[in-house]
């Protein structure tokens, strides 16, 4: 496993866990003042937490799924967490979203790099090379 990669895997641990740790301030805000957050939004959080952690680790295993799921899972963080700055539903959710929006977008990038090193790690798997001796 590279630098990019291992780089990769932890920046998506911390948003995963960045999402879930927003989740009760979410509630919070919605007891504080009512529909401050749309309803949708806490189960999507907590999905989406849940799955990029899932996304992490798959990708610390070269699974082929955990690629495409990283990256559809980002892309969804990143515009709910624009929709939790511009909503600013709280100054601590403000914060999160602040957070979550730009370690979603360093995640995509740091994606878009790594997919050449993990689908050749996936191909030296599938099929290695026999070396003569």
């Amino acid at each position: 496993m590279t630098r990019l990669r291992r780089l990769t895997i932890m920046i998506l641990l911390a948003v995963g866990v960045a999402d879930l740790v927003g989740l009760p301030f979410m509630v919070a805000a919605n007891h504080a003042t009512a529909d401050a957050v749309p309803g949708f939004a806490l189960p999507l959080g907590a999905a989406v937490g849940v799955l990029t952690l899932a996304g992490a680790i798959g990708l610390a295993r070269a699974s082929r799924w955990a690629w495409w799921l990283s990256l559809i899972v980002r892309i969804v963080d990143t515009i709910t967490s624009v929709l939790g700055v511009t909503g600013r539903p709280s100054t601590a959710l403000t914060a999160i979203s602040v957070c979550c929006l730009i370690g979603s977008v360093a995640a995509i990038v740091l994606l878009a790099r790594v997919r050449r090193e993990l689908r050749a790690s996936l191909e030296q798997a599938v099929s290695p090379e026999v070396t003569r001796v």
